[in-house]
Protein backbone atom coordinates (compact mmCIF):
# COMPACT_ATOMS: atom_id res chain seq x y z
CA UNK A 1 0.00 0.00 0.00
CA UNK A 2 1.20 3.26 -0.67
CA UNK A 3 0.31 6.16 1.55
CA UNK A 4 -0.48 9.64 0.25
CA UNK A 5 2.53 11.12 1.94
CA UNK A 6 5.01 9.05 0.86
CA UNK A 7 3.46 9.44 -2.66
CA UNK A 8 3.40 13.48 -2.20
CA UNK A 9 7.15 13.46 -1.07
CA UNK A 10 8.16 11.15 -3.56
CA UNK A 11 7.27 13.75 -6.54
CA UNK A 12 8.50 16.17 -4.71
CA UNK A 13 12.00 14.75 -4.50
CA UNK A 14 11.45 13.82 -8.15
CA UNK A 15 10.35 17.17 -9.22
CA UNK A 16 7.01 15.97 -10.62
CA UNK A 17 3.52 17.59 -10.35
CA UNK A 18 0.70 15.90 -9.59
CA UNK A 19 -2.68 16.28 -11.59
CA UNK A 20 -4.67 17.99 -8.46
CA UNK A 21 -8.02 16.31 -10.39
CA UNK A 22 -6.78 12.68 -9.40
CA UNK A 23 -8.80 12.15 -6.39
CA UNK A 24 -11.95 13.68 -7.77
CA UNK A 25 -11.90 12.09 -10.83
CA UNK A 26 -10.52 8.60 -10.07
CA UNK A 27 -11.21 7.42 -13.66
CA UNK A 28 -8.17 8.27 -16.15
CA UNK A 29 -7.17 8.50 -19.67
CA UNK A 30 -3.91 6.83 -19.52
CA UNK A 31 -1.54 6.19 -22.60
CA UNK A 32 -2.14 2.82 -23.01
CA UNK A 33 2.10 2.13 -23.34
CA UNK A 34 2.24 3.44 -19.75
CA UNK A 35 -0.41 1.55 -18.82
CA UNK A 36 0.87 -1.78 -19.98
CA UNK A 37 4.08 -0.75 -18.21
CA UNK A 38 2.67 -0.02 -15.55
CA UNK A 39 0.63 -3.53 -15.48
CA UNK A 40 3.30 -5.69 -16.54
CA UNK A 41 5.40 -4.18 -13.02
CA UNK A 42 2.27 -4.84 -10.94
CA UNK A 43 1.56 -8.18 -12.05
CA UNK A 44 5.28 -9.05 -10.96
CA UNK A 45 5.14 -6.98 -7.58
CA UNK A 46 1.78 -8.18 -6.09
CA UNK A 47 1.86 -10.74 -3.52
CA UNK A 48 5.75 -11.23 -3.47
CA UNK A 49 7.42 -11.83 0.15
CA UNK A 50 10.36 -9.94 0.02
CA UNK A 51 13.28 -9.09 2.74
CA UNK A 52 13.77 -5.56 4.02
CA UNK A 53 16.29 -4.14 0.40
CA UNK A 54 13.95 -6.03 -1.91
CA UNK A 55 10.63 -3.98 -0.14
CA UNK A 56 12.62 -0.76 -0.95
CA UNK A 57 12.94 -1.44 -4.24
CA UNK A 58 9.04 -3.14 -4.61
CA UNK A 59 7.88 0.82 -2.73
CA UNK A 60 10.50 2.54 -5.36
CA UNK A 61 9.05 0.88 -8.68
CA UNK A 62 5.13 1.33 -7.14
CA UNK A 63 5.73 4.91 -6.33
CA UNK A 64 7.36 5.59 -10.20
CA UNK A 65 4.44 3.83 -11.66
CA UNK A 66 1.89 6.08 -9.88
CA UNK A 67 3.82 9.18 -10.22
CA UNK A 68 4.28 7.96 -14.40
CA UNK A 69 -0.35 7.80 -13.76
CA UNK A 70 -0.31 11.06 -11.95
CA UNK A 71 2.11 14.00 -13.73
CA UNK A 72 0.00 16.40 -14.74
CA UNK A 73 2.27 16.46 -17.77
CA UNK A 74 2.29 20.49 -17.54
CA UNK A 75 4.57 22.11 -19.87
CA UNK A 76 8.51 22.60 -17.92
CA UNK A 77 9.17 26.49 -18.27
CA UNK A 78 12.77 25.76 -17.31
CA UNK A 79 15.60 25.99 -20.21
CA UNK A 80 17.19 22.28 -20.68
CA UNK A 81 20.41 21.93 -18.75
CA UNK A 82 23.70 22.12 -20.38
CA UNK A 83 25.87 19.82 -21.60
CA UNK A 84 28.09 20.66 -18.72
CA UNK A 85 25.22 19.89 -16.13
CA UNK A 86 23.92 16.61 -18.13
CA UNK A 87 27.15 15.41 -18.03
CA UNK A 88 27.69 16.57 -14.57
CA UNK A 89 24.58 14.64 -13.44
CA UNK A 90 25.57 11.32 -15.13
CA UNK A 91 28.81 11.00 -13.28
CA UNK A 92 27.72 11.96 -9.93
CA UNK A 93 25.17 9.28 -10.14
CA UNK A 94 28.05 6.62 -11.82
CA UNK A 95 30.60 7.34 -8.86
CA UNK A 96 27.74 7.19 -6.50
CA UNK A 97 26.20 3.77 -7.79
CA UNK A 98 30.20 2.71 -8.17
CA UNK A 99 30.40 3.69 -4.60
CA UNK A 100 27.64 1.62 -3.22
CA UNK A 101 28.33 -1.55 -4.79
CA UNK A 102 26.44 -3.86 -2.00
CA UNK A 103 22.96 -2.91 -1.88
CA UNK A 104 20.42 -2.02 -5.11
CA UNK A 105 20.09 1.62 -5.73
CA UNK A 106 16.05 3.26 -6.24
CA UNK A 107 15.53 5.82 -8.47
CA UNK A 108 14.13 8.39 -5.50
CA UNK A 109 17.86 7.70 -4.36
CA UNK A 110 19.34 9.25 -7.11
CA UNK A 111 16.58 12.73 -7.72
CA UNK A 112 17.76 13.01 -4.37
CA UNK A 113 21.35 12.47 -5.01
CA UNK A 114 21.23 14.85 -7.88
CA UNK A 115 18.88 17.69 -6.77
CA UNK A 116 17.51 17.52 -10.33
CA UNK A 117 13.92 16.42 -11.13
CA UNK A 118 13.15 12.85 -13.07
CA UNK A 119 12.83 14.76 -16.69
CA UNK A 120 16.15 16.56 -15.94
CA UNK A 121 17.69 12.96 -14.68
CA UNK A 122 16.02 11.09 -17.92
CA UNK A 123 17.39 14.14 -19.89
CA UNK A 124 20.56 13.74 -18.84
CA UNK A 125 21.02 10.47 -18.89
CA UNK A 126 19.49 9.81 -22.77
CA UNK A 127 21.96 12.51 -23.68
CA UNK A 128 25.15 11.47 -22.11
CA UNK A 129 24.88 7.56 -22.06
CA UNK A 130 22.44 7.41 -24.37
CA UNK A 131 19.97 5.10 -22.06
CA UNK A 132 16.97 5.92 -19.40
CA UNK A 133 17.90 5.83 -15.45
CA UNK A 134 15.56 2.95 -14.90
CA UNK A 135 17.65 1.31 -18.21
CA UNK A 136 21.31 2.27 -16.02
CA UNK A 137 19.84 0.34 -12.29
CA UNK A 138 18.65 -2.26 -14.61
CA UNK A 139 21.63 -2.77 -15.90
CA UNK A 140 23.48 -2.18 -12.68
CA UNK A 141 21.57 -4.23 -10.93
CA UNK A 142 22.23 -7.64 -13.74
CA UNK A 143 26.18 -6.88 -13.40
CA UNK A 144 25.81 -7.17 -9.48
CA UNK A 145 23.48 -10.11 -9.83
CA UNK A 146 26.59 -11.76 -12.15
CA UNK A 147 29.24 -10.44 -9.36
CA UNK A 148 26.73 -11.75 -6.19
CA UNK A 149 26.42 -15.41 -8.78
CA UNK A 150 30.44 -15.35 -8.72
CA UNK A 151 30.67 -15.01 -5.19
CA UNK A 152 27.84 -17.52 -3.90
CA UNK A 153 28.67 -20.09 -2.04
CA UNK A 154 25.80 -22.86 -0.58
CA UNK A 155 23.42 -22.67 0.09
CA UNK A 156 22.64 -19.89 -1.90
CA UNK A 157 20.31 -20.41 -4.77
CA UNK A 158 19.61 -18.01 -7.91
CA UNK A 159 16.22 -16.80 -6.53
CA UNK A 160 17.97 -15.61 -3.51
CA UNK A 161 20.38 -13.56 -5.35
CA UNK A 162 18.38 -12.13 -7.74
CA UNK A 163 15.48 -11.14 -5.38
CA UNK A 164 17.86 -9.14 -3.43
CA UNK A 165 19.09 -7.08 -6.48
CA UNK A 166 15.25 -6.46 -7.21
CA UNK A 167 14.44 -9.05 -9.78
CA UNK A 168 11.40 -10.76 -8.58
CA UNK A 169 10.47 -12.45 -11.57
CA UNK A 170 12.63 -15.17 -12.11
CA UNK A 171 11.59 -15.71 -15.94
CA UNK A 172 12.09 -12.39 -16.87
CA UNK A 173 15.64 -12.57 -14.65
CA UNK A 174 16.79 -15.55 -16.91
CA UNK A 175 15.98 -13.64 -20.08
CA UNK A 176 17.74 -10.46 -19.31
CA UNK A 177 20.48 -12.02 -18.09
CA UNK A 178 20.83 -14.40 -20.79
CA UNK A 179 20.52 -11.57 -23.41
CA UNK A 180 22.97 -9.24 -21.14
CA UNK A 181 26.08 -12.24 -20.91
CA UNK A 182 25.44 -14.67 -23.34
CA UNK A 183 24.95 -17.82 -20.63
CA UNK A 184 22.54 -18.81 -18.04
CA UNK A 185 22.44 -17.62 -14.33
CA UNK A 186 22.73 -21.08 -13.31
CA UNK A 187 26.02 -22.21 -15.52
CA UNK A 188 27.14 -18.76 -13.30
CA UNK A 189 26.23 -20.02 -10.31
CA UNK A 190 26.87 -23.84 -11.12
CA UNK A 191 30.56 -22.99 -12.26
CA UNK A 192 31.55 -21.00 -9.23
CA UNK A 193 30.27 -23.46 -6.92
CA UNK A 194 32.21 -26.06 -8.79
CA UNK A 195 35.43 -23.73 -9.18
CA UNK A 196 35.42 -23.83 -5.38
CA UNK A 197 34.53 -27.44 -4.97
CA UNK A 198 37.73 -28.46 -7.10
CA UNK A 199 39.88 -25.89 -4.88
Amino acid sequence: MIRLPALHAAAERQGITLDEQWMTVPRRHVNPATLRALLFLLERLLGQQQGAIAEKLHQDILLTGLLELLDAQQPCGELPPSYAHRKAVADRVKQYVDAHVDAPITMDALCELTHVSRRTLQYSFTTILGISPLQFLRLTRLNRGRRSLRAAEPPQTVTEIATYWGFWHLGQFAHDYKRQFGECHSQTLYTTMQNDHNH
